[in-house]
């Protein structure tokens, strides 16, 4: 699917989980996977409207992951605070390595001769930069309790076990 503000529109990315975010300078790419919390996040509401309790296991909502490839990548930025990295270097923020988890507050798509996406998130980050196009991919997932009571997660389409921190498998 490609990328669009009609997407952002249609998806709004806020309260979504960021699980990794990689700028690859050589390749001039940007990769950003995420857990949308949209649909999760509407549904937990709308049940509890209606009365409902803690959904039981059978109940969970499937994990909606999502990846969204920007090639053409110029002018990359990303900050945290006062510390700001440039757009001559590769920067991977992985959410392997963060407790508590980055959450993405806000996106704006600024439309231009060259489009520019602009991201808020939490654990005060943010993140710009120019592309050419986009691509979105999704992988519904849901989950499940091992017997040490520790979640998995498994492929909707193929029931295969899923990493959560890389839905969409090693080198995206």
């Amino acid at each position: 699917m490609e990328f669009s503000s009609e997407y952002l529109d249609n998806c709004p990315l806020k309260e979504s989980l960021l699980l990794s975010l990689d700028h690859h300078l050589l390749q001039s790419t940007v990769v950003l996977v995420y857990d949308y919390a949209a649909a999760a996040v509407s549904e937990h509401f709308s049940s509890r409207l209606l009365g409902s309790s803690v959904p039981t296991q059978s109940e969970i909502p499937k994990r909606d992951f999502r990846k969204i490839t920007f090639n053409g990548v110029s002018d990359y930025k990303i900050s945290r605070g006062p510390q700001s990295y440039g757009r001559n270097e590769e920067f991977t923020l992985s959410q392997r390595t963060r407790n508590p988890g980055v959450i993405i507050e806000s996106t704006k798509l600024l439309q231009g001769r060259t489009p520019t996406i602009v991201l808020s998130l939490s654990a005060n980050f943010s993140a710009s930069w120019k592309f050419s196009d986009a691509v979105v991919e999704f992988k519904i997932c849901y989950a499940r309790r091992n017997r040490f009571g520790d979640w998995q997660y498994f492929g909707s389409d193929d029931h295969r076990l899923v990493d959560f921190y890389l839905p969409f498998g090693e080198g995206i």
